[in-house]
Formats: structure tokens, C-alpha cells, sequence
């Protein structure tokens, strides 16, 4: 019994550890409010504090339901966020249309910028205006994203500020952004059936690994086959994170 305590208490602090690490690199993406990030953690938090009591004297349980809500709950918050990422592409190339039309009507670049802001409720209104703080406060700590999206942002920033500092060549630089996120958008539409099929492959291998473990668990004596499920679990679990991983390092290029 106190082996058991013992080890779903080193399992208790491990998934808490991951937790932590997980929801900290998610808070600096900006993309969702902190508000949101607080109460998904907290939701997650509640979940595995109840899996602890409940599970407090079964590790093996603890553990696969534990580790498996590393899998739900970060999974559904990287859909979330990466949906309102390429949401972000749309709506910025829409923005950066009527940052054009208001300069063409003899209205400065940060009065532009500003009343595209106020003319409408964007759905990313709390990324353009970090973008505009950035633009205009040389001192605001800078937008902190990763990998491609992070590189779009970054590139997006320096061709702003460039475009404040540099008034007479503002519309064309606008419009040469423009046309190269619309020339980004095209590539994307035409290559998401490839990602589609391989994240339907990935789904797929998932659900027939799940099915053969609910099956062997109802229909065989669990104590028999611990240490092969287990290993089965495990070498799933890091391969899946291993796959998501290469996928999300892929470069994109057009």
C-alpha cells in the first residue's frame, strides 16, 4: 500500500510538472486570453487532483488517465490555437486592405492603422493591437510566437515598423505585403488536403489503438498483460509526441 502512495505520488508531481511546462508555452503565444488560459488549466488541474484521491492506491490507472489527459486537454488547446492562427491570415489580409484604402485617402499610416482597429470588432483584435504597440512603442516587449506563425509575425512587425518609419514608400510596401499573404493564403488552400489526410491517418491509427486496448482490458485479466500495456502505452504516448513534433518543425515554404 505505501509503495503504491508513493508511486502515483511521484506520477502526481511528473503530470503536474508536464502540466505546467505545457500551459506556460501556450500562455506565450498571446493567442488566447489569459482569462481562457487560467481556466483551462484550472479545469485540468481539478481533473488530476480527482484522478489522484480516486486512483490514489491503483498508480497504473492513475498514471494512463493522468498522462492520457496530456493528450485531450493540449491537443484540443493546440486545434484551438492553431485554428486561430489561420483565422489570423484572413482577417489580417482583410485589415491590411483597409489600412490601404483609408492611406490612399491622404490619412497617415498610425491613423489608419487605428481606424481599422475601431471600425469594426475583429476577432483577433487582441493580436492587431500588440501588433500596433509594437509599431509604436519601441520599448513594448514584442509579440512572442514560434515556428512558422512566429516567423510571420515577426516579419509582419519589421515590415510595419519599416513602414512607419518610412511614410512616402508606406502604400507600396503595404500593398507588396498584401499580395505576398495573399500568395501565402493560395499556398496554404491548396496544400491543407495533404495535412488533412495525414492528421485523418493519425485520428484513424488512434482510434483502432484505443479500441484494441478498451477490448483487451474488458475481455482478459488486466493483472496478466500490466507490464505489455504499459509498454504499449508508452512507446504510443512518446511516439504520438514525437510525430507532432517533426510535423509541427516542418518548414513551409512558397
Amino acid at each position: 500500500m505505501l509503495k503504491n502512495a508513493f508511486v502515483s505520488l511521484l506520477i502526481f508531481m511528473s503530470v503536474l510538472l508536464f502540466v505546467n511546462r505545457i500551459y506556460s508555452l501556450f500562455k506565450k503565444q498571446h493567442i488566447l486570453s489569459l482569462k481562457v488560459m487560467t481556466k483551462i488549466g484550472t479545469y485540468h488541474f481539478v481533473l488530476i487532483l480527482t484522478l489522484y484521491f480516486y486512483f490514489f492506491l491503483q498508480p497504473f490507472w492513475f498514471w494512463l488517465l493522468s498522462f492520457g489527459s496530456l493528450l485531450v486537454f493540449p491537443v484540443v488547446l493546440f486545434l484551438t490555437v492553431h485554428f486561430q492562427q489561420q483565422q489570423f491570415y484572413g482577417e489580417f489580409l482583410r485589415f491590411l486592405s483597409m489600412v490601404i484604402l483609408s492611406m490612399q485617402r491622404g490619412i497617415s499610416f498610425l491613423s489608419s492603422f487605428e481606424t481599422a482597429l475601431q471600425s469594426e470588432k475583429w476577432k483577433q483584435d487582441l493580436l492587431l493591437k500588440r501588433l500596433y504597440e509594437n509599431v509604436v512603442f519601441s520599448q513594448q516587449e514584442e509579440v512572442a510566437y514560434k515556428g512558422v506563425f512566429g516567423r510571420f509575425i515577426g516579419q509582419t512587425l519589421e515590415e510595419l515598423r519599416a513602414v512607419h518609419r518610412n511614410q512616402h514608400q508606406a502604400i507600396d510596401r503595404l500593398c507588396n505585403m498584401q499580395k505576398k499573404l495573399q500568395d501565402r493564403l493560395n499556398f496554404r488552400q491548396k496544400s491543407r488536403q495533404i495535412w488533412l489526410y495525414f492528421h485523418y491517418q493519425l485520428a484513424l491509427m488512434s482510434v483502432i489503438y484505443f479500441g484494441l486496448l478498451a477490448y483487451i482490458v474488458s475481455e482478459f485479466h488486466f493483472s496478466t498483460y500490466k507490464t505489455a500495456l504499459f509498454l504499449s502505452f508508452s512507446c504510443y504516448f512518446f511516439g504520438l509526441v514525437s510525430l507532432l513534433m517533426i510535423v509541427r518543425s516542418k518548414k513551409w515554404r512558397i
